[in-house]
């Protein structure tokens, strides 16, 4: 099991010229624990796999990593960065 602490932003990131949008970003935080694998170039948490790109190792430890992804029913698209602390 992953355990992550995360701060995200939701929101509508795309307006169409012409188009209002009342929607207003917003911040959240959240902490869960999800199943994962990884390779090389991918990881899998909860089920859905993404595309990693590591930083740097130290003890063994990757110290950061980007990872990137479609989910829900590839409708959304996820990028994250992951810091170990």
């Amino acid at each position: 099991m992953a355990a992550l602490s995360a701060t995200s932003v939701d929101g509508e990131f795309l307006l169409m010229q012409g188009l209002t949008s009342s929607a207003k970003l917003t911040q959240g935080t959240s902490s869960e624990n999800w199943a994962y694998s990884n390779t090389s170039t991918t990881l899998t948490l909860n089920g859905i796999t993404y595309r990693t790109a590591y930083g740097k190792r130290s003890g063994g430890i990757v110290q950061q990593f980007t990872a990137v992804g479609r989910e829900e029913n590839n409708r959304c698209v996820f990028l994250g960065t992951f810091i170990h602390k």
